[in-house]
C-alpha cells in the first residue's frame, strides 16, 4: 500500500496569534499591489482628470458634445488620485524600510522648497507688479481671499507628510543614544508636536473658512492640505502597529522578530483590511459632516 503524503492546508492566522507567525509559515496570500502601484495608479487617474478638465474646456468653447460626454466621464476619476497617494505614502511611511532620516530630509527639502518658492512669487513678483498699478498688498489680500473657496489657499503637500513622519519616528524609533530607560517616555510624548500642529492648522483654516480671522498670504505654504480625517486615520493606524509591536514583545518575542513579522503577507493583509476599515469609517463621518453643514447631501 503507496503511502500518502498528506499537505497540512495553511493557517488562517488571527490576530491574538500572530506572534507565532514566521515567514516559514506565513500565509500563500500575498497582496496585488504595493505602495509603489498605488501610487502609479494614482499618477495615471491624476492625467485622465486633468484630460477631462481639458476636454471640459474645449467642449464649451465649440459646444462638442463628443468632448462634453468624454469630459464628464474623465473627471469623474479626479477625485480617486488623492486617496492613493495618501496610501501609498501611508504606507511608506509607516513602513520606512530605508530610515526615518532620508524620508524627513526630503519632505522637509521638498516644504521648504515650495515654501520659498512661494515667497519669491507673492512678494517679489506679485507684489511688484501690482504695486506698479498702485494696489497695496493688503488688497491683494482681500482679493486673494474673495477668489479663494474657504478664505485660503493650501497647497503645500509636504506639510502632511512631515507631520506623518515625524508622528512615526516619534511614536516607533528607538534612540541609541538619548532617551535611555524610562526617559523614552518623554521621546514618545514628542509625538503631541505634529498632533497639536495639525490642530493648530484645523482651526485656522476653521477660522478663516467662516470669516473669523483674515490669514496673511505668508501662512498659506504652512498649512496642513489633507481633509482632517486623512491624518486622524494616519494617527489610529500609527498607534493600531505600535500596539502589535508591544503585543509581540510581551509574547516574549523580539524586536528583530517583529521586523521579521512585518515582511509577512499575514500582517500586510492585516493592515490593508485595517486601512480599508478605518478609510469606509473616515469617509462616512465626512458625509455625515457635510450633510450637516450645508443642511443637506451636497453631490
Amino acid at each position: 500500500m503507496e503511502e500518502q503524503t498528506l499537505t497540512k492546508p495553511k493557517r488562517a492566522w488571527r490576530r491574538k496569534d500572530i506572534h507565532q507567525v514566521t515567514p516559514e509559515n506565513d500565509s500563500l496570500f500575498r497582496g496585488p499591489l504595493s505602495y509603489r502601484h498605488f501610487r502609479i495608479i494614482g499618477w495615471a487617474l491624476l492625467v485622465i482628470s486633468q484630460i477631462g478638465m481639458i476636454l471640459g474646456a474645449y467642449s464649451q468653447l465649440t459646444n462638442n458634445n463628443a468632448a462634453s460626454v468624454a469630459s464628464t466621464v474623465f473627471t469623474f476619476f479626479s477625485a480617486l488620485p488623492a486617496p492613493l497617494f495618501l496610501i501609498a505614502a501611508f504606507s511608506q511611511i509607516l513602513v520606512a524600510k530605508d530610515g526615518y532620516r532620508r524620508l524627513i530630509i526630503v519632505y522637509v527639502a521638498g516644504a521648504v522648497g515650495i515654501f520659498l518658492l512661494f515667497v519669491v512669487v507673492y512678494f517679489h513678483y506679485l507684489l511688484g507688479y501690482i504695486g506698479a498699478f498702485g494696489v497695496q498688498g493688503n488688497d491683494l489680500e482681500l482679493l486673494i481671499q474673495l477668489f479663494s473657496k474657504n478664505g485660503y489657499f493650501c497647497f503645500n503637500i509636504f506639510i502632511d507628510l512631515i507631520l506623518c513622519a515625524f508622528l512615526t519616528l516619534f511614536i516607533n524609533y528607538r534612540p541609541t543614544k538619548h532617551f535611555q530607560g524610562k526617559k523614552i517616555y518623554i521621546f514618545r510624548l514628542f509625538a503631541i508636536i505634529p498632533i497639536l500642529y495639525e490642530v493648530a492648522s484645523i482651526l485656522l483654516k476653521t477660522f478663516a473658512s467662516n470669516g473669523m480671522m483674515l490669514l496673511p498670504p505668508i501662512v498659506y505654504p504652512l498649512l496642513t492640505t489633507k481633509p482632517p480625517f486623512a491624518f486622524f486615520i494616519f494617527v489610529i493606524i500609527a498607534f493600531f502597529m505600535k500596539r502589535r509591536e508591544i503585543f509581540f514583545i510581551k509574547k516574549g518575542k523580539t524586536y528583530e522578530d517583529y521586523a521579521r513579522f512585518t515582511e509577512t503577507n499575514v500582517n500586510r493583509s492585516h493592515f490593508a483590511n485595517f486601512l480599508i476599515i478605518m478609510i469606509v469609517i473616515a469617509s462616512i463621518i465626512d458625509i455625515i459632516a457635510r450633510f450637516h453643514r450645508h443642511g443637506g447631501l451636497q453631490i
